[in-house]
């Protein structure tokens, strides 16, 4: 079996716990002989894991929106050049998404390429308006946030 995972790590400093139990997912996969990739990260930076395939798309790592569209652009370049190949060649199994540009990433990536999908989802608005006072308010007031929410839903 191959898979590909779709994991985002946009700071090379620190790994999110739903980002880590992925990685970890992956490793733990790896391990029973299943042949397992790891693209939108910098795992390999961070995390050793001789098993994994990791491939890492450059970014810039900055809040500026210019960068963020720059980064957006890289990403698609990054999609046609070096994954799209990856993924034709290799005919992966499944292709799995996390949280939430990755996970839109994967659907489109399975409905291109007739790979089934898997995706992981740790926290919804709902969810953390139950969990921390005050931020409904956040989200409500953000129309960013709930146009992002809104295409991962």
């Amino acid at each position: 079996m191959k898979v590909l995972f779709l994991i985002s790590l946009k700071d090379n400093s620190k790994i999110s716990g739903g980002q880590y139990s992925l990685f970890k997912l992956a490793n733990a996969m790896a391990q029973q002989n299943i042949e397992v990739c790891v693209a939108y990260s910098n795992f390999e930076k961070i995390l050793n894991s001789p098993m994994i395939k990791i491939i890492p798309i450059p970014y810039f790592n900055s809040k500026s929106k210019i960068f963020s569209l720059l980064n957006l652009f890289i990403e698609k370049v990054y999609n046609y050049l070096v994954l799209y190949p990856l993924i034709s060649k290799t005919k992966f199994d499944y292709v799995i998404g996390s949280q939430k540009k990755p996970a839109i990433d994967a659907v489109k990536i399975s409905n291109k390429f007739n790979i089934k999908s898997a995706l992981f989802i740790f926290e919804t608005p709902i969810w953390l308006s139950n969990k921390l006072p005050g931020w409904e308010d956040i989200y409500n007031n953000s129309r960013s946030l709930q146009k992002s929410w809104f295409k991962f839903k």
